[in-house]
């Protein structure tokens, strides 16, 4: 009897989970029915389709003087689907040995037996989405792979799969690296500008992302475009490109000779504040120098010597001095409250312009302390006065902010006014301090530094920076000015930059020669911050330039004149030879150039180039103009502003591949030459 009983209750289990599942299977049919087949439609929708994203071209950046200095290029990852129906086995069979060939000989990394390999292998597993190649592909190779054999027939016939990308580039190389930026892909995984101008115009250039949408069944995957990309707008800076190769060549230069740990260089147009280069080296681990700080901007610092600008101002704004007063520095040392402060050099009893020509520390700080001593905060005021404890502003992050100390800080020591009045204590960029020379130098009046002209659109103008932003129209009186044009040149003509004196023209500045201070407090002896800032011509200033050198080997120098002044002078004379520094027309100024380059070779003196330039000897193969409007003329070694000028004065198109001087060109010097002919320059 338990047997029987067991098995019926066995039976009955049996029907109960039956009749369960019966019933799920009624409701299911029963809300299928209820539901509008609308709805069901769209959930079919819903798993077979996806949307995305995709980034616009972004806007390219250019130098005003009309180069590319960033822009997008369009690069493809070429995919295959291996599984497409219309690729029979016939097809594939009979093409797949031609296919391998060309992609053997496109990417050039295995031959034509590995590609084959891995094509049939691909079929085999019904891939869908096999990846082919070592790398991306640029748009001629990817209409090139559209002739392929297989991928010919298209994206559904073929299963060509060409997925865009579009990259940065930068023509010419890391030249403004860091002030042009870089991009970076954000957390939402899109590319994004993190410094420079790339990140501080960032809703200018990026433009209005378009929308793809994929729709993939199990036989078929097709993708079409939803709404269209809009491409970014351009932004046009202020840089000059050739200004900007000097810099940082001059720069570069100077770096390897003293063995320094960074430098940068800043070239402002006087009148505008245009900013027409900046360049910022700092040495890595390999020995080589590189863009990765923008120093000019971002090193908010103790600026030295050059800080004696301010002190002279205040004390002529306020009339406690006369240039020709005398001071007696003595030994070159004097105590101020228990603390030393001394001359590199003792220079005696000299006057107030010899204290600012011969830079000395001791003058300066006896006239500040004897004018100040009772009313310090009076000269606080006078360093605000000329904004120097305010920030510039820039749109690019990373400004270094500017520390002016006050009477009342915590911080304020009985000795701080002698030791801020020579530019310690205090803390300005290379850029403010630029800021403050340039206003000297335009006569008082102190405008913004700009690096952005303007904002276009397809060649049209949306937004004009062209005009000055004036930040003080006097920031000291007429008189003041005047004497401070004196002292200023007379830093060059008689004080401590008589290195970089000059008989063509003339250059006003001031050194400094700074210890820089240890990260725990004090000052490192063994390391120095080399500077000079000044403007030239010094009668009709056209630029303004600040060049600073950090951690020179001090066996081989460490003064502002012998180690930053080469810098400014070799920037300075190249401006000159390529007449940007009077109003010579275009090609005087190329001839210029060209006579002061070959000045610089061995047994060429300034008549001897002046007749390789205009005499007969341009009919020689390896001179570096030729005069006859029918003749190829030789531009190896120039600059690209005066080559394009002097090929395109002859009526010849120009096409330029690399950066820096001309190394070569596609026509041979002394070929004749037709109007309208295309010449190649490869510069290096």
């Amino acid at each position: 009897m338990s047997i029987k009983r067991d098995i019926v209750r066995n039976v009955r289990i049996f029907w109960a989970i039956l009749a369960f599942f019966a019933l799920l299977i009624v409701g299911r049919i029963v809300q299928l029915q209820m539901t509008p087949v609308s709805e069901i439609g769209a959930v079919a929708v819903e798993v077979y389709t996806t949307k995305k994203k995709f980034a616009a071209p972004r806007g390219e950046i250019y130098a005003k003087n009309g180069y590319l200095l960033a822009c997008s290029l369009t690069f493809f990852d070429l995919r295959m689907d291996l599984g497409a129906e219309a690729i029979t086995d016939s097809i594939f069979s009979a093409n797949v040995d031609s296919l391998a060939l060309c992609l053997a000989r496109l990417f050039k990394d295995k031959n034509q037996n590995a590609y084959l390999r891995e094509l049939k292998s691909a079929r085999r597993n019904n891939e869908r989405y096999h990846y082919l190649g070592n790398r991306k592909i640029n748009y001629m190779e990817a209409e090139k792979v559209k002739r392929f054999p297989i991928l010919r027939r298209g994206k559904y016939k073929g299963g060509l799969i060409l997925e865009q990308e579009i990259l940065r580039h930068r023509p010419f190389g890391m030249l403004g690296e860091r002030t042009l930026g870089k991009l970076e892909t954000n957390a939402k995984g899109v590319k994004v500008g993190a410094l420079g101008l790339e990140h501080a115009y960032e809703s200018e250039l990026k433009g209005v992302e378009g929308v793809r949408e994929w729709r993939i069944a199990p036989r078929n995957r097709m993708d079409f475009i939803v709404k269209e990309a809009v491409e970014g707008n351009d932004i046009i800076t202020t840089i000059d490109v050739d200004m900007q190769d000097l810099a940082e060549s001059a720069l570069m230069e100077q770096l390897e000779q003293f063995k320094a740990h960074h430098g940068t260089v800043t070239v402002m147009e006087v009148s505008t504040g245009e900013i027409k280069a900046i360049a910022n080296l700092e040495i890595a681990s390999d020995g080589n120098y590189y863009e990765r700080r923008n120093h000019a901007i971002a090193d908010a610092v103790e600026p030295g010597s050059v800080f004696k600008l301010p002190s002279m101002i205040a004390l002529l704004e306020d009339g406690v001095v006369k240039l020709t007063d005398s001071i007696n520095t003595g030994n070159g040392a004097r105590r101020f409250y228990g603390a030393t402060m001394r001359d590199y050099h003792a220079v005696g009893k000299i006057t107030v312009q010899e204290v600012f020509e011969k830079s000395s520390n001791v003058g300066t700080s006896m006239l500040v302390h004897a004018a100040y001593k009772d009313n310090p905060q009076r000269y606080i005021d006078r360093l605000y006065d000329l904004h120097l404890g305010e920030p510039l502003n820039l749109k690019i992050k990373g400004e270094g902010r500017p520390y002016i100390k006050d009477t009342k800080s915590s911080a304020w020591w009985s000795t701080s006014l002698p030791w801020m009045s020579v530019g310690y204590e205090v803390n300005v960029t290379p850029l403010h301090m630029l800021t403050l020379y340039n206003a000297i130098a335009n006569n008082g009046k102190m405008v913004k530094p700009r690096l952005v002209y303007a904002i276009k659109r397809n060649g049209k103008m949306i937004r004009d920076f062209s005009k000055p932003i004036v930040i003080d129209n006097n920031i000291c009186s007429e008189e003041t000015v005047k004497k401070l044009h004196i002292m200023l040149e007379g830093v060059v003509e008689r004080g401590t930059a008589r290195n970089i004196r000059d008989s063509r023209y003339k250059i006003a500045g001031k050194t400094g020669t700074a210890h820089i201070a240890k990260v725990g407090g004090g000052y490192d002896n063994q390391n120095y911050r080399a500077t000079f800032i000044g403007y030239f011509p010094a009668d009709n200033p056209k630029y303004s330039c600040a060049v600073v050198i950090d951690k020179p080997d001090r066996s081989i120098g460490r003064f502002g004149g012998s180690v930053a002044g080469p810098v400014f002078k070799k920037i300075s004379d190249a401006l000159y030879a390529k007449g940007m520094l009077t109003e010579k027309k275009p090609l005087e100024s190329v001839l210029d150039s060209t006579r002061h380059r070959l000045m610089l070779l061995p047994g060429i003196n300034e008549s001897t180039a002046l007749g390789k330039v205009i005499g007969e000897e341009f009919l020689q193969e390896n001179s570096p103009i030729k005069n006859s409007e029918s003749l190829m003329p030789n531009v190896v070694g120039m600059t690209l502003t005066d080559a394009v000028f002097l090929l395109e004065s002859k009526g010849l198109k120009v096409k330029v591949q690399g950066s820096g001087l001309i190394t070569n060109q596609s026509l041979k010097p002394g070929t004749k030459i037709v109007k309208g002919t295309q010449v190649n320059i490869y510069l290096s």
